[in-house]
């Protein structure tokens, strides 16, 4: 997975008005989230916000071939662009720009938390799950909300 994901061969003239989509997309989060906060701005994304009782079945990492090659170009489209975003790159804004650009694949996005060694006590992350897949490698060291 992670080489679908860093790994974007060809520029096509599709992918700069991906590139435009993202941007917007990612400005509307900015706002979104400083206006209307996380659960609201999940919503108007189209994504679901996890927090409820635990699923029965544990989430996995993808194979490479568990998404289709459009929603990898989309996802890789997205990082290259969020990495040069000029209020940060964080997880939970990657998690909700990806996830609404994959909408169609009805993804969730995830809240988890793990503890640490720093002062703070607890790192936190967002990812996205489809289909009860987790598509961040990361995810498995974390403990989502809602999760036991």
């Amino acid at each position: 997975m992670r080489g679908r994901l860093h790994t974007l061969r060809r520029a096509r003239p599709s992918d700069a008005i991906e590139a435009v989509v993202i941007v917007t997309v990612a400005a509307r989060v900015e706002w979104s989230l400083r206006r209307r906060g996380l659960p609201a701005t999940a919503g108007g994304l189209g994504l679901t916000l996890l927090g409820g009782p635990a699923d029965d079945e544990p989430a996995g990492v993808p194979d490479r071939f568990a998404l289709p090659d459009w929603a990898w170009r989309r996802a890789r489209i997205a990082r290259i662009v969020l990495r040069r975003w000029p209020f940060g790159d964080t997880c939970l804004r990657r998690a909700l720009v990806i996830g609404n650009r994959l909408a169609t694949l009805r993804p969730e996005l995830v809240i988890g938390v793990r503890p640490t060694t720093n002062e703070r006590g607890v790192d936190a992350h967002a990812w996205l799950r489809i289909q009860g897949v987790d598509l961040d490698p990361l995810a498995s060291s974390y403990l989502a909300f809602g999760e036991r």
